[in-house]
């Protein structure tokens, strides 16, 4: 395909370039659709490729004169009108300079969005697309008056989005983060070595308080950087302003100590990416050993099992707190 203009080069971490997709289109009434997908050579830079174009491409399909006679006349035109606008996706390889994105991230695998975002065939945001979408006249006209206030496709679809078994949901759960410009400094000097502590029902509506520690250097005491309040105890809003702190911080997190929660590690892990290790506080690891005791270390006798039980508590103590390397391996093997 041939273009007498030059296309926007982008680049965007490679979770995160659908949302961009669907913010581009999220103003008029297009979408971009999915057209193809190939996995590159082994001797390309690129692992694979997509193109997505506007749902207006394509030419509109001219039937044969047999065919013009149907029962029903049909009165709206064809979406397709030969819309040449269209995005290119390729995705680097591993281990490629441009692979990761700026600061230095594993996690931060991105991909080049080659775009080219002049639309022909059709005027973006014009009413006449609107024929083509396949809604009740209820429906079609409260679109309508959101159109004329000015509100976006996005803000669109959740007003209409707004299901019965979600009402409650939608208008009590909420999330909001918070840091000051001294905190995300601490944050940044901490080399993406943070502990994220929750506290649970924090008051009346049962909220959940996240909140991102780093080590003081000279007190060696723990300081809190960022917070998260919210009412959703699930892992999306965890995830997504993990995701937010580590971009708007411009870090990359690389250990993270936390609770011994599901919710904490499906955020971390589905969010950041599996380069960030997952430390557990010492109380639960602590709480692990000792479960561990009780189920493994057993005798007939009463006594000596209690005894037994109380000399591997000692000696799992003494490697929990050594803080020299070399001695903590050798009692690991010790015991």
């Amino acid at each position: 395909m041939y273009f007498d203009y030059e296309p926007n080069i982008l680049y965007y971490p490679e979770r995160t370039y659908e949302d961009w997709l669907e913010m581009d289109s999220s103003q008029y009434l297009f979408h971009w659709r999915q057209e193809t997908s190939e996995i590159c050579s082994k001797a390309s830079p690129f692992s694979y490729t997509q193109t997505w174009y506007c749902h207006c491409a394509g030419k509109p399909e001219i039937k044969k004169k047999a065919e013009d006679k149907k029962r029903r006349q049909v009165f709206k035109s064809s979406k397709h009108m030969g819309c040449l606008a269209r995005v290119y996706i390729h995705k680097f390889k591993d281990g490629h300079p441009l692979a990761s994105g700026y600061p230095p991230s594993n996690a931060s695998k991105r991909v080049r969005l080659t775009y080219y975002g002049r639309h022909t065939g059709h005027v973006l945001g014009e009413l006449e697309g609107f024929q083509h979408l396949r809604i009740s006249q209820p429906v079609r006209e409260a679109i309508l008056s959101y159109i004329k206030l000015g509100l976006g496709k996005r803000a669109i679809k959740d007003k209409l989005t707004l299901h019965s078994d979600a009402l409650h949901s939608r208008l009590t759960k909420f999330g909001y983060g918070l840091s000051s410009p001294w905190q995300l400094d601490k944050l940044r000097a901490s080399g993406g070595a943070v502990g994220l502590d929750s506290t649970h029902d924090t008051c009346k509506g049962n909220a959940e308080l996240y909140t991102v520690i780093v080590q003081d250097p000279q007190t060696l005491r723990g300081i809190p950087v960022a917070f998260l309040l919210t009412e959703d105890k699930t892992a999306e809003p965890l995830q997504a302003w993990l995701i937010a702190l580590e971009a708007h911080a411009g870090i990359c997190f690389r250990y993270i100590t936390t609770d011994d929660s599901k919710v904490e590690y499906k955020a971390i892990k589905h969010g950041l990416g599996d380069h960030v290790r997952i430390h557990l506080c010492l109380w639960h690891v602590a709480r692990a050993w000792r479960m561990q005791i009780k189920k493994l270390v057993t005798d007939d006798n009463p006594h000596q099992q209690h005894r037994l039980q109380y000399e591997a508590h000692e000696f799992l103590h003494k490697i929990m707190y050594e803080r020299d390397m070399k001695t903590a391996n050798e009692l690991i093997v010790a015991f």
